[in-house]
């Protein structure tokens, strides 16, 4: 059950009821079933709003009172003095809007939910709502800001917490940790794993428990369903708010909507080529997935991979022109797709032919790229895969990963497991401590740097 903050009432408590702590229970374990149960047994608020339970329900169902409702019930804890109310409904306005898709409305009642519980001295409340936070971090592209909340959190947490805390720390960090092996996140594990070793069978088993697991819980569920989208390139259709990054609508970027964090660190260095795949079809569109799904890919293309040693310019000209299909592009639009700014005829004509005469090479034996008065398309005579540099991370995004994956560390180390220059790291760490995004200390006769969330409070055992 949720534990009590010693004087103080945790979330729920103003409803001091078994059901209520069934309820809560059932949310912080991510358990469908017992959520199931519990609902049915929550009786109708009549004019009073909706009690605790209510509010979670509909969150749960995605269909979640009205902000004005929430707002409310807020107003209304506040005035009779239930601080614990006041926190739990600011965490519910959060996640009410998350699933409305209002992400940065809802991050602002997460930090507020935290801020105010901190202020109350509720520790158990303030680790409760900071879930809410993580996940709100991961959704709005922050997943190294979510990766250090609940990987304190998990120190601290109760073992109840677990199933919910493992999943964001699964899906903002991959296979990070080790999970319960009943809980969602094992599941997820599963289905990275089988994805990435090219196992349908096994993959198809793995993603319709996931589904079966979350089916009950509409923020989940919604978080699987695009998992799904984002590793299957047979899926269709494809999740409307994730079909521009897999159709290749967003050129560049990290798979949005708290999907980064899936990608690895293992992708994310120059011979991996990014943290996407394009999949390429003859006479039809191509579909961007994980890099996760390059077994998936491989096994569904009969093992055709494109792409040289070190993945560029050429492999992101062949992306984008997979994904564009049939119709093509101009070469003015094939330029900003893969190098990101304008094109110049009279400036850029020399070095865009060089990468297109490359980009040419990687798909000679399986197609060509035609040209026609300035018009490129590709054709293939069968499917094949290759890596899209465009989605590789940006370096501070890179560092910031590692940081918030192994604490505090110094410039040395980070240069070492990231297999990036000392030097690019010391300018990228030195703009990083500049925006506030981590800070430095001394330790004896070095530096080291750690990141925080500038809203959340580290727990301790005290």
């Amino acid at each position: 059950m949720v534990e009590r903050d010693r004087g103080a009432r945790a979330p729920g408590d103003s409803e001091v009821t078994d059901v209520v702590a069934a309820h809560l229970d059932a949310v912080l374990r991510l358990d469908a079933q017992a959520l199931a149960a519990s609902a049915r047994s929550i009786p109708s608020s009549g004019d009073a709003g909706p009690t605790t339970p209510q509010m979670w329900r509909g969150i749960a169902c995605a269909q979640p009172s009205t902000d004005d409702a929430l707002a409310e019930i807020e107003r209304e804890a506040r005035r009779v003095g239930e601080s614990a109310r006041v926190i739990e409904v600011a965490a519910a306005r959060a996640m009410a809007a998350a699933t409305r898709g209002e992400l940065e409305h809802a991050l602002a009642f997460a930090r507020r939910a935290c801020r105010m519980a901190r202020a109350e001295a509720l520790p158990r409340t303030e680790q409760w709502v900071a879930l809410v936070l993580a996940r709100l971090r991961r959704l709005t592209g922050q997943p190294y800001l979510a990766t250090r909340i609940v990987t304190a959190l998990r120190q601290t947490a109760t073992p109840a917490w677990r199933p919910w805390i493992d999943w964001e720390l699964t899906m903002a960090a991959g296979r990070a940790g080790t999970p319960d092996p009943t809980g969602p996140a094992a599941t997820l594990h599963a289905v990275l794993a089988h994805a990435e070793a090219g196992d349908r069978g096994g993959f198809d088993a793995a993603i319709q428990h996931l589904h079966a697991q979350l089916d009950a819980l509409a923020p989940m569920r919604d978080d699987a369903r695009r998992v799904h989208a984002a590793l299957d390139p047979t899926l269709a259709p494809l999740e409307v708010d994730l079909a521009p990054w897999s159709t290749g609508g967003l050129a560049v970027e990290p798979p949005p909507l708290g999907l980064a964090g899936l990608g690895g660190p293992e992708a994310t260095d120059d011979a991996a080529g990014g943290c996407a795949i394009v999949v390429a079809w003859p006479h039809r569109s191509g579909r961007r997935v994980l890099r996760a799904a390059l077994g998936l890919a491989l096994e569904h293309t009969g093992g055709v991979a494109l792409g040289g040693a070190h993945v560029g310019r050429p492999e992101g000209i062949v992306a984008a022109l997979a994904l564009a299909g049939p119709q093509g592009m101009d070469e003015g639009a094939l330029f900003r797709a893969v190098y990101g700014f304008a094109y110049s005829r009279s400036i850029h004509r020399g070095a865009f032919d060089v990468a297109l005469h490359r980009a040419r090479e990687l798909v000679d034996d399986h197609g060509e790229i035609a040209r026609d008065h300035g018009h490129l398309r590709i054709v293939l005579r069968h499917a094949c895969v290759v890596p899209d540099p465009r989605s590789r991370r940006a370096a501070d995004d890179r560092v910031l990963d590692q940081l918030a994956r192994t604490g505090t560390v110094g410039a040395r180390e980070l240069a070492a497991s990231l297999g990036m220059p000392l030097r690019t790291i010391q300018d990228v760490l030195r703009s990083l401590v500049e925006d506030g995004a981590c800070q430095p200390r001394r330790d004896g006769r070095h530096v080291v740097y750690s990141i925080e969330d500038t809203t959340f409070g580290e727990p301790t055992s005290a």
